[in-house]
């Protein structure tokens, strides 16, 4: 690692479940002098490929094929990737770089491997208001938006003693009601100097010429809206209500939040002394403390953030047994009456179309919908 990277301070992972505040934060923390966060990359997975070759079962194998161990892979991806995102900070004047993107919280410890001195910032907002942003905007079904809220915050957890004081978790609603204090125990945790442009992010972007139009439903020209809070309530129904509360109730409770009231935040005590943020530290003392210990199986990555092995993959597996089935039981001459009938095709095409769908990240499945919507009224107004 060059003298300059070591003096810039490391990278910064902004990650947290998808509409908990990441892009607020990344538009924040890209306002200050020092550091510049792009618009999310997703950059790990392609880290991921490079230690994994994509869908082959010696994957794994290739770089020791060739004399070289994982540590040494990693100097060179991070020489790499450091040269593409140091380049881009210095285009904007800064020194430092960052990432935000939400599913990075899977690759957290892939990337202190590639990274040792990357710090983590992770976003928590209440149940309620990422389950409903993702239940509008993805068309995720309550158990399915709820679950990614869980999933993505027993990750953190999971990860708190891996990462220690290299993991920070800042909750939403604290940051968007008293921003200047957050900000300044985040800053004084990365150690960067306090800059009062962090509390006018949206006049630096727009003088910078940001475009307004940001991730998700986040403006860059918006400035910071209390209001934001407790919005969401608005359009929660009785469904959703349920499954937080028999889903995500314990973990709401662990994060200082109440289920059905969205005001009501009760204060971390964060053994540091810090009024608001926890490191990895703190959260396995909090967990002690309130005696919420056991939070059941870890839950795993999704498909698209493991290592991709063929026979990881369901559709093909189940394809392949289903051939090898039909091998053994098919005879050479096949009368018509033993082909399968037009109604059992296309169940058969409609059973692998629905699994390959599934299998999708939520925006594939989302521009899916909207294709099919569009043809079925096309057919509609023939």
């Amino acid at each position: 690692m060059t003298a300059e990277r070591s003096e810039a301070g490391g990278p910064i992972f902004i990650v947290g479940a998808m509409g908990s505040g990441t892009t607020l934060m990344r538009l924040i923390l890209d306002s200050h002098e020092h550091i510049a966060i792009a618009q999310e990359t997703g950059f790990m997975r392609a880290v991921l490929a490079h230690k994994w070759i994509p869908f082959w079962k010696f994957g794994g194998e290739w770089y020791g094929r060739l004399g070289w161990r994982e540590d040494e892979l990693n100097g060179e991806l991070r020489g790499f990737y450091d040269g593409l995102f140091s380049r881009f900070a210095r285009d904007h004047g800064k020194q430092r770089w960052g990432d935000k993107t939400p599913y990075h919280t899977w690759h957290m410890p892939e990337a202190r491997k590639v990274f040792p001195d990357a710090s983590f910032v992770a976003l928590v907002r209440h149940p309620g208001a990422v389950s409903l942003s993702l239940h509008q905007r993805f068309s995720y079904d309550w158990p399915k938006a709820v679950g990614h809220w869980v999933r993505s915050n027993l990750e953190l957890l999971h990860r708190a003693e891996e990462l220690g004081d290299r993991l920070i978790v800042c909750r939403y609603e604290d940051l968007v009601l008293d921003p200047e204090l957050v900000m300044r125990e985040l800053l004084e945790w990365l150690d960067e100097p306090w800059s009062p442009q962090v509390l006018e992010h949206h006049v630096v972007h727009k003088e910078r010429g940001t475009p307004e139009k940001v991730e998700g439903r986040t403006r860059s020209s918006d400035p910071i809206d209390v209001g934001r809070i407790t919005k969401w309530t608005a359009d929660m129904d009785d469904e959703g209500y349920a499954v937080m509360r028999a889903k995500a109730a314990t973990l709401t409770r662990f994060f200082g939040y109440e289920l059905d009231d969205a005001r009501a935040l009760d204060p971390l005590d964060a053994a540091s002394g810090r009024n608001y943020l926890l490191t990895g530290d703190d959260l396995i003392k909090r967990q002690s403390a309130l005696g919420m210990t056991d939070w059941g199986p870890w839950p795993r990555a999704s498909m698209v953030n493991r290592r991709l092995q063929p026979q990881k993959l369901d559709v093909t597996a189940k394809g392949r047994k289903h051939r090898k089935r039909g091998s053994r039981s098919t005879p050479a001459t096949t009368t018509s009456a033993a082909m399968p009938t037009p109604a059992r095709r296309r169940s058969t095409k409609h059973a692998a179309a629905k699994a390959i769908f599934t299998r999708l990240p939520a925006p594939a499945q989302a521009r899916v919908r909207t294709i099919v919507r569009r043809a079925a009224d096309a057919v509609r107004s023939w």
